[in-house]
């Protein structure tokens, strides 16, 4: 499939062994990325063959499911980007194999303490790079570098004034109107319930409130996949529009109102 990146990099090795981690690298995995063998054996690393990586590991990093899921062996751990939402029948064969499966590609990005693990969207800007690079060189005309200054960015409301989730959402029960903007999984009542894709997450109580205003491009799904069910709250009032069309509509209305 042409993937040349790697699932460890020689850096992440060796802060993995620094934990007390014991850490084996299929020989030649990293070749296609430019880190060779001896770079991963260099911060301790043992280069194995990939029998002896499914038989010794208890936790195996890929990028995508492996193709030899037999070699899989019952309470192992697999790591990696397996888009088990797109193959349930992988997620099956997994869980039938007393295998953990952790898939990094099933994060919710709109959760910031998620971030850092947030795989999608980090390749996605590498891919939105390279992507003008080909253009660029598919072209074969003269193609300048255009980049904005960066300005500085501050909040509509002031700072002593945000607040934190736990913070807030006591309040919603007591707000007249909460407006949402862009938000999608973050906002879904579902988490509060087990069995779906978004259970457990921590979510804004928006649906507490007396009124709901939510402003979006369309009804369409968050990262997780699934209907947010405050859309069809009898409470909420859907705007569909940009964000800046549909704030600048709400307070041209709001102010011909009060004026």
């Amino acid at each position: 499939m042409g993937e040349r990146r790697v699932a460890l990099v020689p850096d992440t090795v060796a802060r993995l062994q620094a934990l007390g981690l014991d850490v084996l690298v299929e020989a030649g995995a990293g070749a296609g990325a430019w880190f060779p063998d001896a770079a991963y054996a260099a911060v301790g690393a043992r280069i194995v063959d990939r029998a002896a990586l499914f038989a010794d590991s208890d936790v195996l990093t890929c990028l995508h499911p492996p193709v030899d899921r037999a070699a899989l062996r019952p309470d192992q751990v697999l790591l990696g980007l397996l888009h088990l939402r797109l193959d349930p029948a992988l997620a099956q064969e997994l869980a039938e194999a007393k295998v953990t499966a952790l898939s990094l590609d099933g994060l919710p990005r709109t959760l910031s303490r998620a971030q850092s693990m947030d795989a999608l969207t980090s390749q996605a800007n590498v891919a939105g790079y390279k992507a003008a690079l080909v253009a660029a060189d598919a072209y074969g005309g003269y193609f300048p570098m255009l980049m904005t200054a960066a300005g500085t960015i501050r909040p509509a409301t002031a700072y002593d004034q945000l607040k934190d989730l736990d913070e807030i959402n006591s309040q919603f029960a007591n707000t007249d109107v909460v407006l949402v903007v862009g938000a999608n999984d973050v906002t879904n009542p579902a988490a509060r319930r087990p069995g779906n894709a978004v259970s457990g997450m921590p979510t804004l109580d928006v649906d507490k409130a007396r009124s709901i205003i939510v402003i979006k491009r369309s009804l369409g799904h968050g990262y997780a996949g699934i209907d947010n069910e405050l859309y069809t709250n009898p409470r909420t009032a859907m705007l569909f529009s940009d964000a800046k069309r549909g704030l600048s509509a709400l307070l041209t209305g709001l102010h011909s109102y009060v004026h």
